[in-house]
């Protein structure tokens, strides 16, 4: 996933092969290029150069000089942010099904500190990004269906679905679930049309 986000974060353009992770599709390696890119430009702004980067160089692959691993390693703040939105909407998503007290508390702590998600907040890779997307849009599938029909929801939950796959391919499997409460919905409708 380095040498993805580094061919467009160098050149500008997505590679030209599909070697390696490079048949991946393209937004999280985007996101990444584009966040070295700000980083690059602060490190230029506050004159931080070659002595900076070697303090940041421990464990550096021999294959990437010292200031390409500094600005891929900062994408881990990329990965974080990703973590704790997902930690936000799974709570968020809790509140929709109306726990309270403990035992919120308790599945919340379950959800937030599985091993899983945990691993996200430090990972590199795309599926960090996909399982935010993916958890959002069975968020927004969830809103709609639990009271609030507003289109909106929808758009939002397709557009999160759809950022989902621009990240990982396989993140159209959150797609069965959402599948399931419009099927439950549809059933639900065709009992009270016979009423």
């Amino acid at each position: 996933h380095e040498g993805y986000a580094w061919t467009i974060f160098s050149t500008g353009k997505l590679p030209s092969c599909n070697d390696y992770q490079f048949y991946h599709p393209p937004l999280n390696a985007l996101l990444q290029a584009g966040f070295m890119k700000i980083t690059s430009a602060f490190t230029r702004l506050f004159s931080l150069g070659g002595g900076f980067f070697t303090k940041f160089a421990y464990k550096k692959p021999s294959y990437v000089d010292e200031e390409r691993y500094f600005l891929y390693s900062t994408c881990q703040i990329l990965a974080v942010l990703y973590s704790t939105v997902t930690a936000v909407t799974l709570v968020k998503t809790l509140n929709l099904f109306g726990f309270s007290g403990k035992l919120k508390v308790l599945l919340a702590a379950f959800l937030i500190l599985y091993p899983r998600q945990i691993q996200f907040a430090g990972q590199l890779n795309n599926d960090g990004l996909s399982y935010m997307l993916g958890m959002l849009a069975l968020y927004y599938a969830l809103k709609w269906w639990k009271g609030e029909r507003k289109f909106i929801w929808m758009i939002a939950c397709a557009f999160a679905v759809g950022l989902g796959m621009m990240t990982k391919l396989s993140s159209a499997t959150i797609c069965l679930p959402i599948a399931g409460i419009f099927i439950y919905e549809f059933v639900c409708t065709l009992r009270k049309k016979e009423g």
